[in-house]
């Protein structure tokens, strides 16, 4: 009976193991944690932003995320603040500490995005061939795990991420949702709505195939990017030629 028991609890141990050694896992956990620590360095970054304004308040409007850092250095480094409030040591002393925890937080969120690609690019080889990585490992976050997302229709793909939007669809009976994650895609947001409207579909088809590949280590990559950019292509093309059309007609 003990050893039973003991096969039984080695057994479950081992399942959780195998669970918590995949890489999807790691990455939809890895993504939580960036999510959160971009939340958080924005709302830092807000209110550092008011605070230095006290200092340079002809820096309005000039004050961004990624220059914050050096605006500080210009306060601690600068012996005339113009028109702005002169700190003190104890003021010094604190900005210092403030722009050094402000670039902790930074370089970490930096790091982590790197960590996050490097690993989507090994788990998901295939889809990241067509899509960027970070835009894949949402996908994945989405899901919840890999195998989640490829039991998934690409008409669930195509919509992941516009939950609220859907909501709205089915409880109110507003137009359908056109994209979700998928329009962080270059080509998708950057084009006119219909256009927008037709490249998310072709773009969930081919992540679906993608993602079948990539759970089942097979190699479809050069496959993919010729069908991506041939359907693009004749994309565009069918758009010129009903714009041709519609001048002949005028």
């Amino acid at each position: 009976m003990d050893s039973l028991r003991e096969r039984s609890l080695k057994e479950a141990r081992e399942r959780i193991k195998e669970r918590l050694s995949k890489d999807d896992v790691f990455i939809v956990r890895l993504f939580a944690l960036y999510k959160l620590m971009n939340k958080e360095i924005n709302s830092l970054f807000e209110l550092l932003y008011e605070l230095i304004l006290l200092y340079l308040p002809e820096e309005e409007g000039d004050i961004d995320i990624d220059n914050i850092k050096d605006k500080i250095d210009s306060i601690l480094n600068s012996s005339d603040n113009g028109l702005g409030r002169s700190p003190n040591q104890y003021e010094i002393e604190l900005l210092r500490k403030l722009r050094d925890t402000y670039n902790s937080i930074y370089n970490t969120i930096d790091s982590i995005k790197e960590a996050i690609e490097v690993r989507t690019r090994l788990l998901m080889p295939n889809t990241t061939v067509i899509i960027e990585p970070m835009i894949a490992a949402e996908l994945l976050y989405k899901a919840g795990s890999l195998e989640r997302l490829y039991k998934m229709p690409s008409s669930t793909i195509q919509v992941l991420g516009a939950e609220k939007a859907l909501f709205r669809h089915l409880r109110y009976k507003s137009k359908p949702p056109k994209y979700g994650i998928l329009y962080k895609i270059d080509a998708i947001s950057k084009t006119d709505k219909k256009k927008a409207g037709k490249l998310s579909r072709l773009y969930a088809n081919l992540i679906t195939i993608a993602i079948r590949a990539d759970y089942n280590n097979r190699d479809i990559k050069e496959f993919l990017k010729d069908k991506l950019n041939r359907s693009i292509e004749r994309i565009n093309s069918s758009k010129k030629s009903s714009s041709d059309s519609h001048k002949r007609k005028d």
